[in-house]
């Protein structure tokens, strides 16, 4: 990996992702914290809100870049944690959710789905949609760090 730069500033609108790690070398958590955190923001943010660049504990592996090219990520939009000692941004979004083996979302496996586009096969005689209705009523929080705007996932409705 590269040497670290000192600072960097970045315009525009960037989303802090994962977890308190400067590098995630763990496929599991690089699924269900990064990834995640980018298709929980695109489901409660309008596309006008959404992220130009991603802050990511990256360890520039290739299966990194796999699944970040997967999941419709670029290259120029991603900002690894370790690359810089700090970062300056001009919008700062930050989705607050739960994460860890205790409170695992049920919507988690959905999230992943769809973001990779890897869909599930449903037994047959059974549905999806009582699933995808749990999906949206679960809680959550997502916080809008450069205007402290506060949005709930049980009524999508805005705080400021």
């Amino acid at each position: 990996m590269d040497e670290k730069e000192n600072s960097v500033t970045i315009f525009g609108k960037v989303a802090l992702l994962g977890n308190s790690v400067w590098e995630n070398t763990n496929y599991y958590h690089f699924w269900s914290d990064v990834i995640v955190d980018i298709w929980y923001i695109k489901q409660h943010l309008p596309a006008n809100h959404q992220p130009d660049y991603y802050l990511v504990p990256h360890s520039n592996t290739p299966w990194q870049w796999d699944v970040m090219n997967l999941c419709g990520i670029q290259e120029s939009q991603v900002i690894p944690y370790a690359k810089h000692d700090v970062v300056t941004v001009g919008e700062l979004i930050i989705p607050i959710r739960d994460k860890g083996s205790v409170n695992l979302p049920p919507w988690l496996c959905h999230a992943i789905h769809e973001m990779s586009g890897w869909l599930p096969r449903s037994p047959k005689g059974s549905a999806l949609s009582s699933y995808h209705a749990l999906m949206r009523v679960e809680g959550g929080l997502l916080m809008k760090a450069s205007s402290v705007t506060f949005c709930t996932k049980k009524d999508l409705k805005c705080i400021r």
